[in-house]
Protein backbone atom coordinates (compact mmCIF):
# COMPACT_ATOMS: atom_id res chain seq x y z
CA UNK A 1 0.00 0.00 0.00
CA UNK A 2 1.42 3.86 -0.81
CA UNK A 3 -0.21 6.71 0.26
CA UNK A 4 0.07 10.06 -0.28
CA UNK A 5 -1.31 13.29 0.91
CA UNK A 6 -2.06 16.73 -0.80
CA UNK A 7 -3.34 19.78 1.49
CA UNK A 8 -4.80 22.80 0.38
CA UNK A 9 -5.64 25.86 2.92
CA UNK A 10 -6.63 28.72 1.76
CA UNK A 11 -4.77 31.67 3.18
CA UNK A 12 -6.31 35.18 4.79
CA UNK A 13 -4.88 37.70 2.78
CA UNK A 14 -6.42 39.20 -0.31
CA UNK A 15 -6.95 37.75 -3.75
CA UNK A 16 -3.68 36.32 -5.18
CA UNK A 17 -3.19 38.45 -7.99
CA UNK A 18 -5.32 41.96 -7.43
CA UNK A 19 -6.06 43.36 -3.98
CA UNK A 20 -9.72 42.18 -3.50
CA UNK A 21 -10.96 40.86 -0.45
CA UNK A 22 -11.31 36.72 -0.11
CA UNK A 23 -15.30 37.56 2.07
CA UNK A 24 -17.90 35.43 0.62
CA UNK A 25 -20.44 37.38 -0.87
CA UNK A 26 -24.44 37.11 -1.60
CA UNK A 27 -26.30 38.68 -4.20
CA UNK A 28 -24.11 39.01 -7.40
CA UNK A 29 -24.73 42.13 -9.49
CA UNK A 30 -23.66 41.13 -13.17
CA UNK A 31 -23.05 37.95 -14.87
CA UNK A 32 -21.05 36.59 -17.92
CA UNK A 33 -21.65 33.21 -19.50
CA UNK A 34 -18.46 31.65 -21.53
CA UNK A 35 -18.04 28.19 -22.84
CA UNK A 36 -14.62 26.40 -22.01
CA UNK A 37 -12.39 24.80 -24.48
CA UNK A 38 -9.80 21.89 -24.41
CA UNK A 39 -6.44 22.78 -25.79
CA UNK A 40 -3.15 21.32 -26.05
CA UNK A 41 -0.43 21.83 -23.47
CA UNK A 42 3.61 22.93 -23.90
CA UNK A 43 3.79 19.35 -24.46
CA UNK A 44 1.79 19.35 -27.56
CA UNK A 45 -0.36 16.73 -25.71
CA UNK A 46 -4.19 16.93 -24.39
CA UNK A 47 -4.88 16.33 -20.83
CA UNK A 48 -7.44 13.56 -20.32
CA UNK A 49 -9.23 15.36 -17.28
CA UNK A 50 -9.56 17.91 -19.15
CA UNK A 51 -10.93 16.20 -22.32
CA UNK A 52 -13.32 14.16 -20.45
CA UNK A 53 -14.96 17.79 -18.93
CA UNK A 54 -14.98 19.04 -22.21
CA UNK A 55 -17.31 16.74 -23.78
CA UNK A 56 -20.08 17.56 -21.24
CA UNK A 57 -19.89 20.39 -23.53
CA UNK A 58 -21.89 22.78 -20.69
CA UNK A 59 -21.95 26.78 -20.40
CA UNK A 60 -20.54 28.54 -17.45
CA UNK A 61 -22.49 31.84 -16.18
CA UNK A 62 -20.20 33.20 -13.52
CA UNK A 63 -21.81 35.70 -10.98
CA UNK A 64 -19.75 38.57 -10.11
CA UNK A 65 -19.98 41.64 -7.59
CA UNK A 66 -20.38 45.55 -7.79
CA UNK A 67 -16.44 44.68 -6.38
CA UNK A 68 -14.94 42.42 -8.37
CA UNK A 69 -12.44 43.15 -10.58
CA UNK A 70 -11.40 42.81 -14.33
CA UNK A 71 -8.14 40.52 -13.10
CA UNK A 72 -10.71 38.06 -12.11
CA UNK A 73 -13.32 37.91 -15.02
CA UNK A 74 -10.52 37.49 -17.27
CA UNK A 75 -10.67 41.12 -18.85
CA UNK A 76 -6.89 42.29 -17.42
CA UNK A 77 -3.86 41.36 -16.67
CA UNK A 78 -2.62 39.59 -13.37
CA UNK A 79 -1.19 42.48 -11.06
CA UNK A 80 1.95 41.42 -8.94
CA UNK A 81 1.65 38.21 -6.42
CA UNK A 82 0.60 39.25 -3.27
CA UNK A 83 3.59 39.62 -0.81
CA UNK A 84 1.34 38.79 2.32
CA UNK A 85 0.44 35.38 0.85
CA UNK A 86 3.84 34.81 -0.48
CA UNK A 87 6.05 35.03 3.23
CA UNK A 88 3.17 32.76 4.60
CA UNK A 89 3.43 30.16 2.04
CA UNK A 90 7.71 30.74 2.97
CA UNK A 91 6.63 30.33 6.39
CA UNK A 92 5.36 27.19 6.30
CA UNK A 93 8.01 26.02 3.99
CA UNK A 94 10.80 26.64 6.46
CA UNK A 95 8.73 25.37 9.53
CA UNK A 96 8.65 22.24 7.13
CA UNK A 97 12.15 22.20 6.93
CA UNK A 98 11.93 22.73 2.95
CA UNK A 99 14.42 24.12 0.79
CA UNK A 100 13.29 27.51 -0.94
CA UNK A 101 13.47 28.40 -5.44
CA UNK A 102 15.81 31.09 -5.72
CA UNK A 103 12.65 32.49 -8.05
CA UNK A 104 8.72 31.75 -7.85
CA UNK A 105 7.70 30.60 -11.38
CA UNK A 106 4.28 30.32 -12.07
CA UNK A 107 2.53 28.17 -14.75
CA UNK A 108 -0.66 27.39 -15.69
CA UNK A 109 -2.96 24.26 -15.22
CA UNK A 110 -5.61 23.55 -17.48
CA UNK A 111 -8.86 23.46 -16.13
CA UNK A 112 -11.63 23.31 -18.24
CA UNK A 113 -14.83 22.26 -15.62
CA UNK A 114 -15.87 25.80 -15.22
CA UNK A 115 -14.12 26.69 -12.18
CA UNK A 116 -12.07 28.70 -13.41
CA UNK A 117 -13.06 31.76 -15.58
CA UNK A 118 -10.07 32.26 -17.97
CA UNK A 119 -10.15 27.76 -18.04
CA UNK A 120 -6.79 27.59 -15.98
CA UNK A 121 -5.40 27.72 -12.32
CA UNK A 122 -1.94 29.96 -11.75
CA UNK A 123 0.34 28.02 -9.63
CA UNK A 124 4.05 27.74 -8.66
CA UNK A 125 6.31 26.29 -6.73
CA UNK A 126 7.91 27.86 -3.61
CA UNK A 127 9.67 24.92 -1.30
CA UNK A 128 11.29 21.80 -2.18
CA UNK A 129 12.15 18.62 -0.08
CA UNK A 130 10.35 19.22 3.22
CA UNK A 131 9.76 16.53 5.59
CA UNK A 132 7.11 15.77 8.56
CA UNK A 133 7.97 14.07 11.35
CA UNK A 134 6.07 11.40 13.25
CA UNK A 135 5.45 8.45 15.53
CA UNK A 136 5.70 6.21 12.33
CA UNK A 137 8.49 7.49 10.71
CA UNK A 138 9.36 10.48 8.47
CA UNK A 139 6.92 11.61 5.70
CA UNK A 140 8.66 13.89 2.52
CA UNK A 141 7.04 16.81 1.43
CA UNK A 142 8.21 16.56 -2.41
CA UNK A 143 6.57 19.88 -3.11
CA UNK A 144 5.06 23.25 -1.24
CA UNK A 145 3.09 25.61 -3.59
CA UNK A 146 1.18 28.77 -4.11
CA UNK A 147 -1.91 28.45 -6.31
CA UNK A 148 -5.68 30.05 -6.78
CA UNK A 149 -8.63 28.56 -5.39
CA UNK A 150 -11.70 27.89 -7.52
CA UNK A 151 -15.03 29.65 -8.12
CA UNK A 152 -18.07 28.94 -6.06
CA UNK A 153 -20.55 26.92 -7.71
CA UNK A 154 -23.87 28.17 -7.16
CA UNK A 155 -26.26 25.98 -9.20
CA UNK A 156 -26.83 23.53 -12.42
CA UNK A 157 -29.84 24.27 -15.13
CA UNK A 158 -29.70 21.90 -17.68
CA UNK A 159 -26.81 22.90 -20.02
CA UNK A 160 -25.57 25.98 -17.84
CA UNK A 161 -23.66 25.83 -14.41
CA UNK A 162 -23.32 29.13 -12.55
CA UNK A 163 -20.48 30.24 -10.17
CA UNK A 164 -19.62 32.82 -7.96
CA UNK A 165 -16.44 34.40 -8.45
CA UNK A 166 -15.83 36.14 -4.51
CA UNK A 167 -13.88 32.83 -3.69
CA UNK A 168 -11.56 32.85 -7.27
CA UNK A 169 -8.32 33.84 -6.47
CA UNK A 170 -8.27 33.42 -2.82
CA UNK A 171 -4.86 32.64 -2.27
CA UNK A 172 -4.13 28.33 -1.64
CA UNK A 173 -1.19 26.80 -0.24
CA UNK A 174 -1.04 23.42 -1.30
CA UNK A 175 1.74 20.87 0.56
CA UNK A 176 2.32 17.30 -1.00
CA UNK A 177 3.30 14.42 0.29
CA UNK A 178 5.48 11.80 -0.99
CA UNK A 179 3.89 8.32 -1.26
CA UNK A 180 6.17 7.30 1.99
CA UNK A 181 2.93 7.13 4.35
CA UNK A 182 2.96 3.59 5.50
CA UNK A 183 -0.86 3.38 7.65
CA UNK A 184 -4.10 4.87 7.64
CA UNK A 185 -3.44 6.34 11.25
CA UNK A 186 -0.41 7.72 10.11
CA UNK A 187 -2.04 9.60 7.40
CA UNK A 188 -4.48 11.37 9.99
CA UNK A 189 -1.19 12.04 12.19
CA UNK A 190 0.60 13.53 8.96
CA UNK A 191 -3.06 15.68 8.15
CA UNK A 192 -2.97 16.93 11.70
CA UNK A 193 0.71 17.87 11.65
CA UNK A 194 0.81 20.19 8.65
CA UNK A 195 -2.67 21.77 10.06
CA UNK A 196 -1.12 22.69 13.55
CA UNK A 197 1.53 24.12 11.35
CA UNK A 198 -0.60 26.36 9.12
CA UNK A 199 -2.99 27.00 12.04
CA UNK A 200 0.40 28.84 13.69
CA UNK A 201 1.10 31.26 11.12
CA UNK A 202 -2.29 32.44 11.93
CA UNK A 203 -2.74 33.42 7.98
CA UNK A 204 -4.96 30.76 7.43
CA UNK A 205 -9.29 31.19 6.97
CA UNK A 206 -11.04 29.16 9.00
CA UNK A 207 -14.36 27.39 8.67
CA UNK A 208 -15.75 24.32 6.80
CA UNK A 209 -14.41 24.11 3.36
CA UNK A 210 -11.02 26.51 3.81
CA UNK A 211 -8.93 23.80 4.45
CA UNK A 212 -9.33 20.30 1.98
CA UNK A 213 -7.12 17.25 1.86
CA UNK A 214 -7.03 15.12 -1.09
CA UNK A 215 -5.58 11.07 -0.58
CA UNK A 216 -3.52 9.51 -3.40
CA UNK A 217 -3.54 6.11 -2.46
CA UNK A 218 -2.40 2.58 -4.58
CA UNK A 219 -1.89 -1.03 -3.42
CA UNK A 220 -0.25 -3.38 -5.72
CA UNK A 221 -1.36 -4.25 -8.83
CA UNK A 222 -3.82 -1.92 -8.96
CA UNK A 223 -3.00 2.25 -9.68
CA UNK A 224 -3.10 5.17 -7.55
CA UNK A 225 -6.46 6.83 -7.24
CA UNK A 226 -7.50 10.50 -5.46
CA UNK A 227 -9.69 10.89 -3.53
CA UNK A 228 -10.44 14.76 -3.67
CA UNK A 229 -11.60 17.09 -1.19
CA UNK A 230 -12.21 14.99 2.07
CA UNK A 231 -13.39 17.75 4.77
CA UNK A 232 -12.95 15.62 7.97
CA UNK A 233 -9.77 14.70 9.69
CA UNK A 234 -10.42 11.85 11.72
CA UNK A 235 -12.47 9.92 8.00
CA UNK A 236 -8.76 9.99 6.39
CA UNK A 237 -8.29 6.16 7.87
CA UNK A 238 -11.17 4.98 7.08
CA UNK A 239 -11.02 6.88 3.13
CA UNK A 240 -7.73 4.91 2.91
CA UNK A 241 -9.37 1.28 4.28
CA UNK A 242 -12.17 2.03 2.43
CA UNK A 243 -9.74 2.17 -0.80
CA UNK A 244 -7.79 -0.92 -0.02
CA UNK A 245 -11.03 -2.61 0.24
CA UNK A 246 -12.33 -1.16 -3.32
CA UNK A 247 -8.56 -1.99 -5.21
CA UNK A 248 -8.68 -5.54 -3.70
CA UNK A 249 -12.24 -6.11 -4.81
CA UNK A 250 -11.99 -5.40 -8.36
CA UNK A 251 -8.64 -7.13 -8.45
CA UNK A 252 -11.35 -9.79 -7.52
CA UNK A 253 -13.17 -8.95 -10.45
CA UNK A 254 -10.77 -8.94 -13.05
CA UNK A 255 -9.64 -12.38 -11.98
CA UNK A 256 -13.39 -13.54 -12.05
CA UNK A 257 -13.86 -12.52 -15.27
CA UNK A 258 -10.94 -14.03 -16.62
CA UNK A 259 -11.55 -17.32 -15.24
CA UNK A 260 -15.62 -17.05 -16.23
CA UNK A 261 -14.39 -15.82 -20.22
CA UNK A 262 -16.70 -12.71 -19.42
CA UNK A 263 -17.77 -10.53 -22.79
CA UNK A 264 -19.47 -7.32 -23.87
CA UNK A 265 -22.33 -7.68 -26.30
CA UNK A 266 -24.29 -5.41 -28.55
CA UNK A 267 -26.92 -2.29 -27.34
CA UNK A 268 -30.16 -3.46 -27.82
CA UNK A 269 -33.31 -1.11 -28.19
CA UNK A 270 -35.70 -2.80 -26.00
CA UNK A 271 -38.22 0.25 -25.28
CA UNK A 272 -41.53 -2.07 -26.50
CA UNK A 273 -40.66 -4.65 -23.63
CA UNK A 274 -42.18 -1.80 -21.39
CA UNK A 275 -45.12 -0.77 -22.84
CA UNK A 276 -46.66 -1.04 -19.73
CA UNK A 277 -44.24 -1.35 -17.12
CA UNK A 278 -45.56 0.44 -13.62
CA UNK A 279 -41.32 2.02 -13.30
CA UNK A 280 -41.70 5.56 -13.42
CA UNK A 281 -37.90 6.27 -15.00
CA UNK A 282 -38.81 3.85 -17.84
CA UNK A 283 -42.23 5.55 -18.18
CA UNK A 284 -40.81 8.85 -18.45
CA UNK A 285 -37.94 7.88 -20.97
CA UNK A 286 -38.22 8.24 -24.98
CA UNK A 287 -35.99 5.51 -25.21
CA UNK A 288 -35.09 2.03 -23.02
CA UNK A 289 -31.25 1.02 -24.56
CA UNK A 290 -29.91 -2.23 -23.01
CA UNK A 291 -26.05 -3.82 -23.17
CA UNK A 292 -26.02 -7.57 -23.37
CA UNK A 293 -23.02 -9.21 -21.17
CA UNK A 294 -21.85 -12.58 -21.07
CA UNK A 295 -20.86 -14.99 -17.85
CA UNK A 296 -21.52 -11.47 -15.74
CA UNK A 297 -24.08 -12.96 -13.34
CA UNK A 298 -23.51 -11.75 -10.14
CA UNK A 299 -20.55 -9.51 -10.75
CA UNK A 300 -22.93 -6.42 -11.08
CA UNK A 301 -24.00 -6.27 -7.69
CA UNK A 302 -20.92 -7.61 -5.80
CA UNK A 303 -19.93 -5.36 -3.18
CA UNK A 304 -16.74 -3.40 -3.33
CA UNK A 305 -16.85 -0.58 -0.40
CA UNK A 306 -19.22 0.28 1.79
CA UNK A 307 -23.17 0.34 0.26
CA UNK A 308 -21.12 0.40 -3.37
CA UNK A 309 -21.42 -2.50 -5.67
CA UNK A 310 -19.50 -2.97 -9.12
CA UNK A 311 -22.89 -1.64 -10.85
CA UNK A 312 -21.99 1.67 -8.69
CA UNK A 313 -18.80 2.44 -10.68
CA UNK A 314 -20.55 1.42 -14.09
CA UNK A 315 -23.31 4.29 -13.26
CA UNK A 316 -20.70 7.12 -12.12
CA UNK A 317 -19.22 6.38 -15.86
CA UNK A 318 -22.92 7.00 -17.22
CA UNK A 319 -24.02 10.17 -15.21
CA UNK A 320 -22.23 12.00 -17.57
CA UNK A 321 -25.25 11.40 -19.34
CA UNK A 322 -27.87 10.40 -17.65
CA UNK A 323 -28.90 9.80 -13.39
CA UNK A 324 -28.44 6.65 -13.46
CA UNK A 325 -28.69 2.70 -14.40
CA UNK A 326 -30.45 -0.54 -14.15
CA UNK A 327 -28.62 -3.68 -14.05
CA UNK A 328 -29.72 -7.77 -13.94
CA UNK A 329 -28.24 -8.55 -10.32
CA UNK A 330 -30.64 -5.80 -9.01
CA UNK A 331 -33.56 -6.86 -10.92
CA UNK A 332 -36.71 -7.12 -9.98
CA UNK A 333 -36.50 -3.98 -8.30
CA UNK A 334 -37.16 0.27 -8.77
CA UNK A 335 -40.58 -0.89 -10.30
CA UNK A 336 -39.26 -3.24 -13.04
CA UNK A 337 -40.93 -6.25 -12.20
CA UNK A 338 -39.99 -10.21 -12.35
CA UNK A 339 -41.69 -10.75 -15.35
CA UNK A 340 -40.12 -7.79 -17.64
CA UNK A 341 -36.84 -8.89 -16.70
CA UNK A 342 -37.85 -12.39 -17.93
CA UNK A 343 -38.53 -10.74 -21.35
CA UNK A 344 -35.31 -8.90 -21.25
CA UNK A 345 -33.54 -11.86 -20.29
CA UNK A 346 -34.82 -13.65 -23.21
CA UNK A 347 -34.46 -10.98 -26.29
CA UNK A 348 -30.50 -10.53 -25.33
CA UNK A 349 -30.11 -14.42 -24.63
CA UNK A 350 -28.38 -13.22 -21.67
CA UNK A 351 -29.11 -13.26 -17.89
CA UNK A 352 -26.72 -10.14 -17.62
CA UNK A 353 -27.49 -6.96 -18.65
CA UNK A 354 -27.18 -2.85 -17.77
CA UNK A 355 -29.99 -0.76 -19.15
CA UNK A 356 -30.38 3.03 -19.79
CA UNK A 357 -33.73 4.89 -19.87
CA UNK A 358 -33.50 8.23 -21.67
CA UNK A 359 -33.18 10.20 -25.24
CA UNK A 360 -31.62 7.92 -27.87
CA UNK A 361 -28.65 10.13 -28.23
CA UNK A 362 -28.07 10.45 -24.04
CA UNK A 363 -28.59 6.86 -23.65
CA UNK A 364 -26.71 5.45 -26.54
CA UNK A 365 -23.39 7.56 -24.87
CA UNK A 366 -24.07 6.31 -20.98
CA UNK A 367 -23.90 2.82 -22.50
CA UNK A 368 -20.70 3.78 -24.15
CA UNK A 369 -19.40 4.92 -21.00
CA UNK A 370 -20.64 1.74 -19.30
CA UNK A 371 -18.63 -0.16 -22.20
CA UNK A 372 -15.20 1.58 -21.25
CA UNK A 373 -15.21 1.23 -17.98
CA UNK A 374 -16.35 -2.67 -17.87
CA UNK A 375 -13.40 -2.90 -20.60
CA UNK A 376 -11.14 -1.36 -17.37
CA UNK A 377 -12.85 -4.00 -15.62
CA UNK A 378 -10.31 -6.63 -17.34
CA UNK A 379 -7.57 -4.31 -17.06
CA UNK A 380 -7.59 -3.84 -12.89
CA UNK A 381 -8.11 -0.53 -11.16
CA UNK A 382 -8.32 2.42 -13.33
CA UNK A 383 -6.33 5.81 -12.60
CA UNK A 384 -8.61 8.17 -11.28
CA UNK A 385 -9.87 10.86 -9.18
CA UNK A 386 -12.66 10.15 -6.82
CA UNK A 387 -15.16 12.54 -4.24
CA UNK A 388 -15.78 11.36 -1.14
CA UNK A 389 -19.03 10.14 0.39
CA UNK A 390 -20.16 10.66 3.97
CA UNK A 391 -19.71 6.75 5.01
CA UNK A 392 -16.75 6.52 3.86
CA UNK A 393 -16.39 5.41 0.22
CA UNK A 394 -15.46 7.17 -2.77
CA UNK A 395 -17.63 7.76 -6.01
CA UNK A 396 -15.88 8.02 -9.75
CA UNK A 397 -15.13 11.51 -10.51
CA UNK A 398 -13.10 12.22 -13.76
CA UNK A 399 -10.29 10.39 -15.21
CA UNK A 400 -6.77 11.35 -13.43
CA UNK A 401 -5.04 14.30 -14.47
CA UNK A 402 -1.50 14.12 -16.25
CA UNK A 403 1.08 16.53 -17.01
CA UNK A 404 -0.26 17.02 -19.88
CA UNK A 405 -2.27 20.44 -18.01
CA UNK A 406 0.75 22.27 -17.68
CA UNK A 407 1.88 25.24 -19.37
CA UNK A 408 3.79 28.43 -18.59
CA UNK A 409 2.54 31.56 -17.52
CA UNK A 410 3.38 34.14 -19.32
CA UNK A 411 1.49 37.34 -17.95
CA UNK A 412 3.36 36.94 -14.18
CA UNK A 413 7.30 37.86 -14.24
CA UNK A 414 9.41 35.53 -12.22
CA UNK A 415 9.54 36.97 -8.17
CA UNK A 416 12.42 37.04 -6.36
CA UNK A 417 13.39 35.20 -3.36
CA UNK A 418 16.07 37.73 -1.42
CA UNK A 419 18.38 36.10 1.46
CA UNK A 420 16.85 39.14 3.33
CA UNK A 421 13.20 38.55 3.10
CA UNK A 422 14.17 34.55 3.63
CA UNK A 423 16.02 36.01 7.45
CA UNK A 424 13.13 38.53 8.05
CA UNK A 425 10.90 35.09 8.24
CA UNK A 426 13.09 33.51 9.98
CA UNK A 427 13.31 35.63 12.91
CA UNK A 428 8.98 35.92 12.71
CA UNK A 429 8.78 31.72 12.77
CA UNK A 430 6.28 30.71 15.20
CA UNK A 431 6.88 27.66 17.93
CA UNK A 432 6.32 24.34 16.05
CA UNK A 433 3.25 22.55 16.66
CA UNK A 434 4.96 19.33 18.86
CA UNK A 435 7.68 21.99 20.94
CA UNK A 436 4.24 24.09 21.70
CA UNK A 437 2.33 20.80 22.69
CA UNK A 438 4.96 19.79 24.75
CA UNK A 439 5.31 23.17 26.34
CA UNK A 440 1.70 23.01 27.13
CA UNK A 441 1.48 19.98 28.77
CA UNK A 442 4.34 21.42 31.43
CA UNK A 443 3.32 24.98 31.51
CA UNK A 444 -0.58 23.94 31.96
CA UNK A 445 -0.10 20.30 33.68
CA UNK A 446 -1.88 18.35 31.31
CA UNK A 447 -2.50 14.82 30.14
CA UNK A 448 -1.87 13.98 26.30
CA UNK A 449 -4.91 13.33 25.67
CA UNK A 450 -5.97 16.86 26.30
CA UNK A 451 -3.10 18.28 25.31
CA UNK A 452 -3.36 16.52 21.63
CA UNK A 453 -7.28 17.94 21.92
CA UNK A 454 -6.23 21.78 22.51
CA UNK A 455 -3.61 21.64 20.03
CA UNK A 456 -6.45 19.99 17.23
CA UNK A 457 -8.52 23.08 18.43
CA UNK A 458 -6.85 26.52 18.99
CA UNK A 459 -3.56 26.09 20.84
CA UNK A 460 -3.28 29.99 21.02
CA UNK A 461 -7.11 30.64 22.08
CA UNK A 462 -7.06 28.38 24.78
CA UNK A 463 -3.62 30.15 26.06
CA UNK A 464 -5.19 33.96 25.76
CA UNK A 465 -7.99 32.05 27.27
CA UNK A 466 -5.91 30.92 30.56
CA UNK A 467 -4.20 34.30 30.80
CA UNK A 468 -7.68 36.12 30.75
CA UNK A 469 -9.96 34.07 32.87
CA UNK A 470 -9.06 31.92 36.23
CA UNK A 471 -10.71 28.64 34.99
CA UNK A 472 -9.08 25.11 34.67
CA UNK A 473 -8.40 23.34 31.24
CA UNK A 474 -10.82 21.04 31.48
CA UNK A 475 -13.46 23.25 31.52
CA UNK A 476 -12.24 25.33 28.54
CA UNK A 477 -12.23 21.57 26.54
CA UNK A 478 -16.00 20.95 28.33
CA UNK A 479 -16.92 24.14 26.38
CA UNK A 480 -15.36 23.59 23.45
CA UNK A 481 -16.34 20.55 23.06
CA UNK A 482 -19.76 20.93 23.71
CA UNK A 483 -20.18 24.18 21.28
CA UNK A 484 -18.51 22.20 18.64
CA UNK A 485 -21.04 19.43 18.97
CA UNK A 486 -23.92 21.99 18.46
CA UNK A 487 -22.28 23.00 15.32
CA UNK A 488 -20.88 26.02 16.41
CA UNK A 489 -17.42 27.16 15.15
CA UNK A 490 -17.18 30.95 16.69
CA UNK A 491 -15.03 30.24 19.79
CA UNK A 492 -15.10 33.38 20.42
CA UNK A 493 -18.79 33.03 22.05
CA UNK A 494 -17.05 31.18 24.60
CA UNK A 495 -15.43 33.92 26.32
CA UNK A 496 -18.30 35.51 27.97
CA UNK A 497 -19.36 31.88 29.38
CA UNK A 498 -15.28 31.55 30.80
CA UNK A 499 -15.71 35.24 32.21
CA UNK A 500 -19.11 34.30 33.93
CA UNK A 501 -16.98 31.28 35.34
CA UNK A 502 -14.62 33.15 36.37
CA UNK A 503 -16.12 35.64 38.21
CA UNK A 504 -18.62 32.85 40.26
CA UNK A 505 -21.41 34.41 38.02
CA UNK A 506 -22.59 30.94 36.41
CA UNK A 507 -22.24 27.32 37.60
CA UNK A 508 -19.84 24.96 35.85
CA UNK A 509 -22.97 22.61 35.05
CA UNK A 510 -24.59 25.43 33.48
CA UNK A 511 -21.84 25.64 30.66
CA UNK A 512 -24.07 23.05 28.33
CA UNK A 513 -27.39 24.76 28.69
CA UNK A 514 -25.87 28.02 27.80
CA UNK A 515 -24.24 27.18 25.29
CA UNK A 516 -27.15 25.40 23.98
CA UNK A 517 -29.10 28.38 24.02
CA UNK A 518 -26.39 30.44 21.95
CA UNK A 519 -26.63 27.57 19.03
CA UNK A 520 -30.25 29.10 18.92
CA UNK A 521 -29.30 32.14 18.89
CA UNK A 522 -30.48 33.21 22.00
CA UNK A 523 -27.08 35.11 23.44
CA UNK A 524 -28.58 37.38 26.47
CA UNK A 525 -26.45 34.97 28.93
CA UNK A 526 -28.05 36.86 32.02
CA UNK A 527 -31.52 36.09 30.94
CA UNK A 528 -30.30 32.60 30.44
CA UNK A 529 -28.85 32.31 33.77
CA UNK A 530 -31.69 33.31 35.30
CA UNK A 531 -34.18 31.41 33.54
CA UNK A 532 -32.67 28.07 34.59
CA UNK A 533 -31.32 28.60 37.99
CA UNK A 534 -27.41 28.58 36.62
CA UNK A 535 -26.29 31.32 39.36
CA UNK A 536 -23.96 30.05 42.15
CA UNK A 537 -24.63 30.53 45.71
CA UNK A 538 -22.50 32.62 48.55
CA UNK A 539 -20.50 30.34 50.99
CA UNK A 540 -23.28 31.90 53.81
CA UNK A 541 -25.94 30.65 51.39
CA UNK A 542 -24.44 27.51 51.72
CA UNK A 543 -23.20 27.34 54.85
CA UNK A 544 -27.40 27.51 55.62
CA UNK A 545 -28.10 24.28 53.21
CA UNK A 546 -25.18 22.14 55.37
CA UNK A 547 -26.45 23.14 58.80
CA UNK A 548 -29.74 22.27 58.16
CA UNK A 549 -29.01 19.08 56.74
CA UNK A 550 -26.75 18.56 59.60
CA UNK A 551 -29.43 18.91 61.92
CA UNK A 552 -31.55 16.91 60.16
CA UNK A 553 -28.73 13.73 60.26
CA UNK A 554 -27.95 14.23 63.98
CA UNK A 555 -28.43 10.84 65.17
CA UNK A 556 -26.32 9.54 61.93
CA UNK A 557 -23.10 12.16 63.04
CA UNK A 558 -23.86 10.49 66.88
CA UNK A 559 -23.53 7.18 65.52
CA UNK A 560 -20.66 7.39 62.74
CA UNK A 561 -18.82 10.18 64.33
CA UNK A 562 -16.08 11.46 61.89
CA UNK A 563 -17.47 8.82 59.41
CA UNK A 564 -20.15 10.78 59.04
CA UNK A 565 -18.75 13.20 56.82
CA UNK A 566 -18.26 10.55 53.56
CA UNK A 567 -22.28 10.19 54.30
CA UNK A 568 -23.42 13.36 54.56
CA UNK A 569 -21.13 15.05 51.91
CA UNK A 570 -23.23 13.10 49.08
CA UNK A 571 -26.29 14.82 50.40
CA UNK A 572 -24.93 17.92 50.65
CA UNK A 573 -23.53 17.98 47.03
CA UNK A 574 -27.15 16.53 45.56
CA UNK A 575 -28.23 20.09 46.27
CA UNK A 576 -25.04 22.16 46.06
CA UNK A 577 -23.01 20.64 43.07
CA UNK A 578 -21.54 23.45 40.78
CA UNK A 579 -23.21 25.98 42.71
CA UNK A 580 -20.33 26.12 45.56
CA UNK A 581 -16.66 24.51 45.09
CA UNK A 582 -16.84 20.94 46.55
CA UNK A 583 -13.81 21.66 48.74
CA UNK A 584 -15.45 24.45 50.55
CA UNK A 585 -18.43 22.03 51.13
CA UNK A 586 -16.34 19.79 52.95
CA UNK A 587 -14.62 22.55 55.21
CA UNK A 588 -18.24 23.75 55.92
CA UNK A 589 -19.36 20.49 56.44
CA UNK A 590 -16.53 19.16 59.13
CA UNK A 591 -16.70 22.05 61.10
CA UNK A 592 -20.62 21.82 61.46
CA UNK A 593 -20.24 17.87 62.63
CA UNK A 594 -17.49 18.76 64.91
CA UNK A 595 -19.55 21.25 66.63
CA UNK A 596 -22.74 18.70 67.36
CA UNK A 597 -19.48 16.21 68.51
Amino acid sequence: MKIGLEIHAQLNTKKLFCDCDTDLLDNPTKTIERKLHVTVSELEEVDRAAFEESLKGKKHVYEAFDTSCLVYLDEEPPHEPNEEAIETVLKVSLLLNADIVDQIHFMRKMVIDGSNVSGFQRTAIVGLNGVVETDYGNVEIPTICIEEDAARKDREEKDRIFWKIDRLGTPLIEIATSPSIKTPEQGREVALFIGNILKATKKIKRGIGTIRQDLNISIDGGARIEIKGVQELNMIPTYIKEEVKRQENLLKIKEELEKRKAGIGEIYDITDLFKDTKCKIIKKAEKILALKLKNFSGILGMEIQKDRRFGSELADYARKYVPGIFHSDELPGYGISEEEKNRVTEKLESDSFVIVASSKEKAEKALKEVIKRIKIAFQGVPEETRKPLENGATAYARPLPGEARMYPETDVPPYNISEELIEKIKRELPELPRDKKIRLMKQYNLNEENATKIMAYDPDFFEEIMREYSIKPTIFLKAVEIYRSLGCENLEDLKIVFDYISKNRLVKEGIEKVLEEFSKGNMDIERIIENHGLKPITESDAEEVIQRIVIQNRDVIEKKGERAVSVLMGECMKVLRGKVDGKIVNEILRREIEKIK
